[in-house]
């Protein structure tokens, strides 16, 4: 069976548009690549796998952009100029740890996804660090993914205006004792954009089997908001001066 096999280890990558692609047009593939203490600086997409198998960990990288990054809408190819992000993972079993790593978004203008999991199974993320991002995780369509110990934080610089931990049509998803923290206890996203509220520290959609437990959440407009979750736990969280609702379950079904 074909693989890669190595450690990706202290390098820098700078205003790439893929910085580390990876990809098996079969399907399957071993990725056998341990990433670690590698900086991503103003990349578009700082690693990206789609369609392998996960099986070493990425640990201790640095993802960050700031207004020096170039100009991505001049990629003709590209479908989202806009957006950059830390961390891409497409169709993949997952069957390492995704942990300690830093996604830091110093931009004014808030276009930064921390962490993109879709159509994907297993897996550890673990003691990562969010900062200003403008989603942290957006996870879709996936399975059996513990979310353990982050620490996600926004400033008052530039408040982000989407729930940080989007969840949607997954199953067996844990999060649990991750801390999230908007110092903007003003609520200047909540005046200046007109936010609703359906944004929130932690939001999921359409799935089962999700336990969302003894978590901190200080300062968002929502703590916890559920739309269609079945045979789920939502308990001993510690929810502080959320805008709206601390806890708000939709349609949840047993």
């Amino acid at each position: 069976e074909p693989s890669t096999l190595g450690i990706l280890n202290e390098c820098i990558f700078k205003n790439a548009i893929k910085a580390v692609d990876i990809g098996a047009n079969g399907g399957g593939q071993n990725v056998n690549l341990r990433f670690t203490n590698n900086l991503f600086s103003n990349c578009q997409n700082g690693i990206s796998l789609t369609n392998v198998t996960l099986n070493r960990s990425i640990t201790g990288n640095t993802f960050q952009i700031d207004n020096d990054k170039p100009d991505f809408a001049s990629n003709c190819q590209d479908e989202n100029p806009d957006i950059s992000s830390g961390i891409t993972i497409i169709s993949t079993q997952i069957k390492a740890e995704i942990a300690q790593n830093d996604f830091v978004n110093m931009a004014t203008d808030w276009k930064f996804l921390g962490l993109a999991i879709f159509q994907s199974n297993g897996g550890s993320i673990s003691k990562n660090t969010f900062t200003n991002n403008l989603i942290a995780l957006s996870l879709g369509y996936s399975n059996q993914i513990s979310i353990e110990d982050n620490a996600i934080s926004i400033t008052s610089l530039a408040s982000s205006d989407k729930t940080q931990f989007s969840v949607a049509y997954a199953n067996n998803i844990r999060i649990t004792g991750n801390t999230f923290y908007n110092s903007d206890l003003n609520y200047s996203s909540l005046t200046q954009t007109s936010s609703s509220a359906n944004i929130a520290a932690v939001g999921v959609n359409y799935a089962s089997l999700i336990n969302i437990k003894s978590n901190d959440i200080i300062g968002f407009e929502n703590g916890i908001l559920a739309f269609e979750v079945s045979n789920s736990n939502i308990g001993e969280n510690n929810i502080k001066d959320a805008w709206h609702y601390g806890v708000y379950a939709l349609g949840p079904t047993n």
